[in-house]
């Protein structure tokens, strides 16, 4: 696994952020279709591009196999409102069909939860497209602690939100015990030893406020970049 902020992966390996795009395009295009909400490589790139996300790159043998892309805002961004309590948001997760159904998106995903949980969120979102079968046996059934929720509990919905919201599911996991009535311990918690070094990582330049992953010295070399329209 490896950890890219969004900035650096499309500033700096273009090769890498065209693999990600790619395979989302090939997996998520009929999947936005035959939903309803409609897919449109304009602004799908745009949310691959958001400066504020981050990406884990799962790698075989030094080759991309898939990745997640994930950040940290609101839980009324579901609709762009700025309320609600502080949640950690998983945009996009795809992996090539040859290394699917073996843990990997689950280990993905726990390894959002961990970051999370070092980050003080409150929540992981998930949005799933009614056409995503995998999505859903993801987040349903093999990811703990994952529920349906309605957006309208997080946020005012507009109508003319309504149908749009139609063609998504939304998962929700609460990580903050205060707001929880019962808390059961994880199932499997501690088996990620592995990947401890790779959220403490993450989390130091969250909180270091070194959002492009780049080393002091790329800093002070690096020309202003001029921004992407």
């Amino acid at each position: 696994m490896e950890y890219v902020p969004a900035k650096k992966l499309w500033k700096k390996n273009k090769p890498l952020a065209e693999f990600c795009f790619e395979l989302a395009a090939d997996q998520m295009e009929d999947e936005y279709d035959n939903s309803g909400y409609g897919w449109d490589d304009g602004d799908k790139q745009d949310e691959m591009r958001d400066k504020s996300t981050r990406y884990i790159i799962a790698m075989v043998e030094g080759k991309p196999v898939g990745f997640m892309q994930f950040g940290f805002t609101l839980q009324g961004d579901v609709l762009d409102q700025a309320c609600g309590v502080p949640v950690l948001k998983i945009f996009n997760l795809n992996l090539e069909e040859s290394v699917q159904r073996m843990g990997l998106g689950t280990r993905m995903v726990q390894i959002a939860e961990m970051v999370a949980r070092n980050s003080g969120m409150s929540y992981v979102h998930a949005l799933v497209t009614t056409e995503n079968e995998a999505g859903h046996e993801l987040f349903a059934r093999k990811v703990k602690g994952y529920k349906p929720a309605e957006v309208a509990d997080f946020c005012e919905v507009e109508l003319e939100d309504e149908d749009e919201l139609a063609t998504f599911s939304l998962y929700a996991k609460c990580l903050d015990k205060r707001m929880l009535t019962v808390v059961k311990p994880e199932e499997g918690e501690g088996a990620l030893g592995e990947d401890e070094k790779l959220v403490e990582t993450i989390v130091s330049m969250i909180e270091s406020g070194n959002l492009d992953g780049d080393s002091d010295e790329e800093r002070v070399q690096e020309e202003p970049a001029e921004e992407v329209v």
